[in-house]
This record gives structure tokens, C-alpha cells and sequence, in this order.
């Protein structure tokens, strides 16, 4: 049950991300101009910024999208990689951007609803953002080195609870770090968390056996799980992935747990809303012709579509939950 300060946060949180359902209606409510605005987006090249690396999943996932609303707006859309302090650097970069829809940012849960609430103090915040379309899911996995001994979750629990602090955990940022500390705070075990920049270096020391467990999103693993040298042992999500459907979810021993990532788009705060409504229902379109879909699919990822408002709503609720684990495990970090 949430105390009062949590649901309070809960309740902020909410009215933020539901300002922009708001102004939309009032947007639609007022005749042709705002049709007009939405009828000539864009004018110009569109720029997403993307706070992490090249290569990885949330940038697969970027430039897939970017590339077909380039297609279906008939203009050029620019990728800009802004990568560096778990995702800080690139999101309060978007932050400061002009509010005309021609910068947006592309971030997953990691960068909007847990860094808000796991750092003391931000350069950015919720606030400075209006949630735009949600475009992927990105089901969380327990992977193993391919040559550690428990050949199922079962076995990996039984060794876990006789060990405790024994085994070590690759932290590729702090998206995956709550999602190890509510594994051990729902299952009752311990291991070490160890930090690496990024999920890709977190998955390489997996396959170098510097470590023995990893949780990444399949997206982030796709390409190391083909190398044989990491397996999936249990799944983090709500439902088994197609991709891995023998692998169990961890709620299976574990009740109560499950976390899913996703990752989607924004615009800064003061951005139109019939400009903000224009690219949600244009992202909509691009999901629904096909190709985005089966290119996203190939990267291990789920997509998914969302109004703004829903959007806005699973950040609410995403936020509202990593912050009751961070404020019970005092988890907080200095930037």
C-alpha cells in the first residue's frame, strides 16, 4: 500500500503527463487553425535525439522509426546521438531544445521515469517533456553465462539462496539496476551488482564470464545471445517472449514480480499540442503499415502504439512504482 508521500508523488506525476490530453481537446475545440498546423507539420527536417551510444537498441529502435516518418512526411529526419551519464546528458540536452516540434527526443523508461526519481538532483525533469507516442516494448530478461552451472531458473534460485552475496550482476545503467534491486527485494536473495557503461559492455563482460548474471532487454541482447556465449534463463516481463518461449517468467517463482521496459517519443514542454497530436497519429500510421513493425520484431523488441495520453499515463504509473522501491531500498544516487 502507497503512503501519502507516494501517492502524492503518483498523483503529480499524473496531472503532469495528463496536461497535454487537456490542451489537445482545447486545441481541437478551436476551430481550423490548429487543423491547419497539423495539416502543414512539417515544414522542414526533423532532428530526434537519442541520449545513448550508436548500435545499441534504443538507437536500432530510433533510427527504424526515424526512418519511415522521413518516408511518410517526405522529409529528411536526422538522428542525433547525445550519449553519456545514464542518459542525462542527451535528455537535458532534448530539454533545452526550441518547443516547435522539430527537435524531439527518443528515450525509454530509464531516461523518464526512472532518473527522476533515483537521482537527488536532475538537470531535466518530467516536466520538461510532453509524452508524444510510445513506440516499443522491451521485455526484460535474466540472462546467464552460457557456462554457469544451473541450467534452469529453478537451479539458479537454489544456488542464490544458498550463496547469497556470492554471484555478481552486470548493471548496464539504472533502468537495470532497479530491475535487480526488485529481484532481490521479491525473491529474497543477494548477489553484487556491478556497474558497466551501457548494456552492451554490462553483456560482454557476461559472455567474458567477469560475471555470472545480467539483466538486459532482449533488444540490447539480440546480438550477443547469437554469439552462444550468454542464455536467457527467466523472463521479467508479464508474459513469456516469442522469441524464447521455453524460458520461464520469473513471477512463476517469484510472485508479484515483473518489469518491461519501453521506449517512445517526446517533445519539449510548450511544444503545440495539435503539433504533438499530429506526429502521435503519424507514428500510428507508420506502425499500422507494416514495415516498422516486422523491422522492430527482427531487433527482439514489441511494438506498440499509445495516444499521448496513455502514454503519459504509463510513465505515471511506471514512476510511481520505481519510486516506492528507491525510497524503501534508499536507493538515491548523486548525479
Amino acid at each position: 500500500m502507497k503512503n501519502k508521500e507516494n501517492m502524492a508523488f503518483a498523483g503529480s506525476s499524473r496531472r503532469t503527463w495528463l496536461k497535454i490530453s487537456a490542451a489537445s481537446a482545447l486545441a481541437a475545440a478551436c476551430g481550423p487553425m490548429p487543423v491547419l498546423a497539423q495539416s502543414n507539420y512539417p515544414e522542414r527536417p526533423v532532428r530526434i535525439v537519442v541520449p545513448s551510444s550508436p548500435g545499441g537498441s534504443l538507437d536500432a529502435v530510433a533510427r527504424i522509426i526515424g526512418q519511415q516518418l522521413a518516408e511518410y512526411w517526405k522529409t529528411s529526419v536526422y538522428i542525433e546521438n547525445k550519449a553519456g551519464a545514464n542518459l542525462i546528458i542527451g535528455t537535458s540536452y532534448a530539454a533545452k531544445a526550441p518547443a516547435d516540434g522539430y527537435t524531439l527526443l527518443f528515450a525509454h523508461d530509464g531516461a523518464m521515469a526512472i532518473n527522476p526519481v533515483i537521482y537527488r538532483k536532475l538537470q531535466y525533469g518530467q516536466n520538461d517533456f510532453l509524452p508524444v507516442a510510445q513506440v516499443a516494448v522491451l521485455p526484460m530478461v535474466l540472462y546467464v553465462n552460457s557456462e554457469y552451472p544451473a541450467r534452469n531458473f529453478d537451479q539458479l534460485m537454489r544456488a542464490l539462496r544458498a550463496q547469497p552475496g556470492k554471484l555478481s550482476l552486470a548493471v548496464g545503467g539504472t533502468s537495470s539496476q532497479l530491475t535487480s534491486e526488485l529481484f532481490k527485494s521479491l525473491a529474497k536473495v543477494d548477489y553484487e551488482n556491478i556497474s558497466y557503461k551501457g548494456a552492451g559492455p554490462g553483456l560482454v563482460a557476461l559472455a567474458a564470464g567477469e560475471v555470472q548474471l545480467s539483466f538486459a532487454d532482449t533488444g540490447s541482447a539480440a546480438s550477443m545471445m547469437q554469439t552462444g556465449k550468454i542464455r536467457p534463463i527467466a523472463v521479467a516481463a508479464p508474459e513469456r517472449v516469442k522469441q524464447m518461449p521455453d524460458v520461464p517468467l520469473i513471477s512463476e517463482i517469484v510472485p508479484g514480480y515483473s518489469v518491461t521496459s519501453w521506449s517512445g517519443l517526446f517533445a519539449p514542454a510548450g511544444t503545440p499540442p495539435a503539433v504533438v497530436e499530429k506526429i502521435a497519429a503519424d507514428v500510428r500510421a507508420v506502425m499500422a503499415a507494416g514495415e516498422a513493425r516486422s523491422r522492430l520484431e527482427t531487433l527482439g523488441v514489441i511494438p506498440a502504439t499509445s495516444t499521448p495520453q496513455k502514454f503519459g499515463e504509463l510513465i505515471a504509473a511506471d514512476t510511481a512504482n520505481w519510486r516506492e522501491l528507491v525510497k524503501a531500498r534508499n536507493l538515491y544516487q548523486n548525479e
